[in-house]
């Protein structure tokens, strides 16, 4: 994260110093600031600016980064404020008490016993007879 900062500032202040030759500083300023070394290359293709067209003030550029800039660190602390809040709501109520589950009865835990093959046959025969 602050690799990517420190980068962001110094393409930056270099489409600002860049932009400055074609009367378009704000404009430098920005393409360096969001796009990198893309924005530089904008910027060095950007034709200049007449004299008489409206140009900003760099003062009223750096206020409005300013202001944007309070309002996000204070929109962040709101979100980590709450947050604390519902962590301390969660910490004071009770964990709802959870029922083990009741195990199966034992009649169907334990597998019928299969009949011994011979004691079947010994039954048929004592039925039926023996053919021989």
């Amino acid at each position: 994260m602050g690799l990517f900062a420190v980068s962001a500032l110094i393409c930056g202040l270099i489409g600002l110093l860049l932009g400055q030759s074609k009367n378009r500083q704000v404009e430098g300023l920005f393409l360096g600031l969001l796009l990198g070394v893309i924005g530089l290359i904008i910027v060095v293709c950007l034709s200049p600016k007449e004299e008489g067209a409206e140009s900003f003030s760099l003062f009223r550029v750096v206020m409005t980064l300013a202001v944007i800039g309070l309002g996000g660190y204070l929109v962040v602390q709101f979100m980590v404020r709450r947050a604390e809040q519902q962590e301390e709501v969660a910490m004071e109520s009770p964990a709802p008490k959870v029922e083990a589950a009741t195990p199966p009865p034992r009649a169907m835990m334990t597998p019928r016993p299969t009949p011994d093959p011979f004691a079947v046959a010994r039954s048929i025969e004592r039925k039926y007879g023996t053919q021989r």
